[in-house]
């Protein structure tokens, strides 16, 4: 589905999947922001991109935000299919070895563990021609967790994965932020709590794409600033 020019959702709770996943069209190919969980969301996932009139075009990257099972577990498929998996180091430890870091036990099923193909660092940014990618380390709700800022024809777009969900507003029209905190065994509140003062201080974005729930469009400014506040109670 076309969220704006170049960038589509493939996955989430209109099609009928947990977790957000997401779709660059570049001049240089197609980048995927998260990898969803089943081999169904996967299928999913593929459909969409054909529907999308994208299933031609060569996958070129996978940033995966981080190493939990509903993001991360479809990327040994997406490898398969010619994606180079990028992570955040330890997280990308995580996917190699499975387990309760990935909280196997939580989705009922075995991880298919792979090894990602470039570790990325904070700051580093890649270029796809007409779209620049940055990553942003944003530790907390995992160790390895990364956001991934992309900027091009449509302005700048925030991938977020697990920082935050965006609920149905009341009837006041008022924001209501859900924070995801604890189920991991690597969850670090600290860490959590200074990744979102950190986002405060982001210059604004057009477009924040969680891994869950809804897309904030406006100021994200007011948003962070909610996210805050919100964290800190």
């Amino acid at each position: 589905m076309r969220i704006v020019d170049g960038v589509y959702q493939t996955s989430g709770s209109m099609f009928g999947t947990n977790s957000n996943t997401y779709c660059l069209d570049t001049s240089d190919g197609l980048v995927l922001i998260d990898a969803g969980f089943s081999e169904k969301q996967y299928q999913i996932m593929r459909e969409q991109r054909r529907k999308d009139s994208l299933a031609r075009k060569r996958l070129q990257e996978l940033f995966i935000t981080h190493c939990h099972f509903d993001h991360a577990g479809n990327g040994w498929l997406l490898q398969k299919e010619g994606a180079r998996v990028c992570m955040g180091e330890k997280d990308a430890e995580a996917v190699s070895k499975g387990g309760a870091r990935v909280l196997e036990e939580r989705f009922g099923r075995k991880f298919h563990c792979y090894t990602p193909a470039l570790i990325v660092k904070d700051g580093q940014s890649f270029d796809y021609g007409n779209v620049r990618l940055t990553v942003l380390e944003h530790p907390g709700h995992t160790e390895g967790t990364i956001s991934i800022l992309a900027e091009g024809r449509s302005g700048k777009i925030l991938f977020t994965g697990d920082l935050f969900t965006l609920k149905p507003c009341t009837p006041d029209d008022e924001i209501q932020i859900e924070i995801i905190r604890p189920g991991s065994p690597d969850y670090n509140e600290e860490k959590n709590l200074e990744t979102l003062r950190r986002l405060r201080e982001l210059p604004p974005v057009d477009m924040v794409a969680p891994g869950h729930g809804s897309i904030w469009l406006g100021d994200s400014r007011e948003l962070f600033e909610t996210l805050y506040r919100t964290a800190k109670g």
